[in-house]
């Protein structure tokens, strides 16, 4: 008995070894690349005596740098630096990591190999080049040290657990911190509910909008095939949650014939209460599970919309939703990253703070100005207000301010005429021929210097106002725009006035479908979240048919044409029958699968960029588009903002104008007063 005892006590205390050992974790190496990963296309080039530049990297989040990271430096300089005299030094989060002497044996380019500390690499990172450099005793040119595009970083590290935090998503279901494709698998639901279809697709849309690109979705019909972050939305009638029900933080009940979820000795919850969970998905894997669940479809949307809104007041992995999220419509025009639709603006509004101008920038700015694809600019009214601080001790008696529009000099601005001690402001106007759809403002400081021994730098600040008038004008349906911000679908960029409407016998394929669309929207629409519809035909009312945009997903024959044979798909954008102003995007293939494959294809950079007119074949390896209706002239014409614009330009009549508004109105007055004595004595 006792030796039996032993070998039970022996086995159990094995078990719980083998229990609580945690997953291996994963060695691995990755190569973040200057040029492909940091967009650094062109030499980072070092000029004059002393100058530097930095770049900026990211490591993922579940990645814990290990020893044998490096740095592969490809450098490079002029060949008449004094060797003794000159140095380039690498500084990683303010650690030096290393001195380098210029001289003859790295003159042409040269690779230079720098061990990167594991204890020194965070999850967002910095290396700054700064350069002391001098000329030999020949007279030299223009001295210069470059670093190379083809330099490199690679990193080891040992993979760990991510944390699982509902506040830090989307990571780490998608990691906003990796260069490599964002990809998230989704689990098809079981029954395709419009509700839960709309959740997913906005789930996604959403994630893709925090990262600013295209999100890859893979659609799996099983939990088991998934081999990546998993994403599960739906009731448990679309979701096999009893799969998961020993890794769940609430219970699941039988009631008749169906499975409800409820707390433990608390009963189930309400039918339109929502339910988050991010749970560990195999205990073999790395891989999370966000579950996004309810009693009921619109528990579920509920859910979804609590973690578009992603305020969650504590940590924790599990959540009850009671109510629902608030979000306001975004109004046209306000896109992400582009001209606000006001025309008189500051630069924060455009959401930029203070930017510094320095040496790591070589003393030069370049601020995109993008205006939506419908804007024309007026023809006067144009002008802005560029305004700066500067380092106290920065002295500008012999400072310039070169601005240039498109590659056109706007004017040099002698800063001393315009400082006012440590600001300055810089007006100036903007001729209406120099302005495009794409705009760049460029501006590079000459002459700016700093106290012995301190960098001087300038910042631009946020105040800096802007006006730049416009109407708007389109000629619609033309697909040719769909490439800018999907217009017009976007001209709210939240998507918001847009339904994707699905056929009413919709099948898997054609909810991956909608999903691929939804991964796409980061990198379509200029916009930090959306809010769309997802509806099947059936449900369409009166009031959206009215009221919004269609972006229709059609399985079935090809629309009859000459070009139409050998077609695996067609898109044909029209004016909406029930509202002249909404538009129609039909997307028809002749089977489902056609119909996801199609996605890829129609919203492709390169598809875009060839589609124009109202129709178009899709094959295999090209577009054919043509006409099949003449085009409606848009036009949004405002008289206050011609008003307000041409005052703007010819100021000094204000007053003229004014003093006969005043005069007329004086005459007016006489003569009602006049007819007034006259009646008042004839009576």
């Amino acid at each position: 008995m006792r030796f039996g005892a032993r070998k039970t006590w022996l086995l159990v205390v094995v078990l719980f070894v083998v229990r609580a050992e945690p997953a291996e974790s994963t060695i691995g190496q990755y190569s973040i690349q200057f040029k492909e990963h940091l967009k650094i296309s062109n030499d980072l080039k070092l000029t004059g005596g002393h100058a530097s530049s930095s770049l900026r990297f990211t490591c993922e989040s579940t990645w814990k740098p290990i020893a044998g990271s490096t740095l592969h430096l490809f450098i490079a300089h002029s060949p008449d630096l004094d060797g003794s005299r000159s140095f380039l030094s690498i500084i990683l989060n303010y650690g030096v990591l290393r001195s380098l002497r210029l001289d003859d044996h790295n003159q042409s380019v040269t690779e230079v190999t720098i061990p990167l500390p594991p204890e020194m690499l965070r999850l967002e990172n910095e290396i700054v080049f700064s350069v002391e450099q001098f000329p030999g005793g020949r007279k030299a040119s223009e001295i210069w040290t470059a670093i190379k595009p083809s330099s490199f970083l690679s990193i080891e590290y040992e993979e760990k657990r991510p944390a699982l935090d509902l506040r830090l998503l989307p990571s780490p279901l998608v990691d906003s911190h990796s260069y490599r494709p964002k990809q998230l698998f989704v689990l098809l639901p079981g029954q395709l509910s419009s509700q839960t279809l709309e959740a997913t697709a906005l789930l996604i849309a959403n994630y893709a909008a925090d990262i600013g690109e295209a999100l890859t979705v893979r659609t799996v019909r099983s939990i088991d095939a998934a081999s990546g972050h998993l994403l599960m939305v739906g009731t448990p009638d679309e979701q096999p949650l009893t799969l998961l029900e020993n890794r769940l933080p609430f219970g699941l009940f039988r009631v008749g014939n169906k499975i409800r979820l409820g707390m433990n000795n608390h009963g189930l919850f309400e039918a339109g209460e929502g339910v988050v969970a991010l749970i560990e998905g195999s205990e073999k894997t790395f891989n999370p599970i966000l579950l996004v669940t309810g009693n009921s479809p619109a528990a579920v949307s509920r859910a979804a919309g609590k973690l578009i809104e992603g305020h969650f007041e504590g940590p924790g992995t599990f959540a009850r939703i009671s109510q629902n999220g608030r979000t306001d419509r975004l109004p046209p025009r306000d896109w992400k990253g582009f001209l606000p639709p006001s025309n008189h603006f500051t630069l924060a509004q455009m959401g930029l703070r203070e930017l510094k101008i320095d040496s790591q920038n070589d003393f030069s700015l370049s601020l995109p100005l993008l205006a939506t694809p419908d804007a024309q600019f007026l023809e006067y009214g144009h002008q802005m207000t560029l305004e700066f601080r500067l380092n106290p001790d920065v002295s500008v008696e012999n400072t310039t301010l070169d601005v240039h529009l498109n590659g056109a000099m706007l004017g040099r601005f002698e800063i001393a005429e315009f400082s006012a001690g440590s600001r300055t402001s810089i007006h100036f106007k903007i001729p209406t021929h120099l302005l495009r759809r794409q705009n760049v403002l460029n501006m590079r400081w000459r002459g700016l210097d700093g106290a012995q021994g301190k960098d001087p730098a300038a910042w631009l600040l946020p105040s800096s106002a802007v006006d730049l008038p416009r109407d708007y004008r389109s000629d619609l349906p033309d697909l040719g725009l769909l490439q800018y911000g999907m217009f017009p679908f976007g001209l709210r960029s939240d998507l918001s006035d847009t339904i994707l409407v699905v056929p009413d016998d919709s099948a898997d394929e054609v909810a991956a479908a909608v999903f691929e669309l939804a991964g796409l929207l980061g990198r379509l629409v200029p916009s930090d979240r959306f809010a769309f519809g997802v509806r099947h035909l059936a449900e369409l009312n009166q009031e959206s048919r009215l009221s919004s945009h269609m972006i229709a997903f059609r399985i079935g024959e090809l629309p009859k044409g000459m070009s139409s044979k050998g077609a695996v798909a067609a898109i044909q954008e029209t004016v909406s029958p029930w509202n002249s102003r909404r538009y129609m995007l039909s997307i028809t293939s002749t089977s489902p699968p056609a119909l996801h494959a199609a996605i890829k294809t129609v919203f492709s950079e390169a598809t875009l960029k060839e589609l124009h007119a109202d129709t178009a074949y899709i094959y295999s390896g090209r577009v054919s588009s043509f006409k099949t209706v003449p085009v409606q002239q848009i036009y949004e014409y405002s008289y206050f903002t011609h008003l307000e614009a041409w005052l703007g330009e010819n100021w000094i009549a204000f007053p003229v104008i004014l003093t006969t508004v005043s005069c007329l109105l004086f005459l007016g007055l006489r003569l009602a007063l006049a007819q007034y004595k006259t009646r008042k004595y004839a009576a």
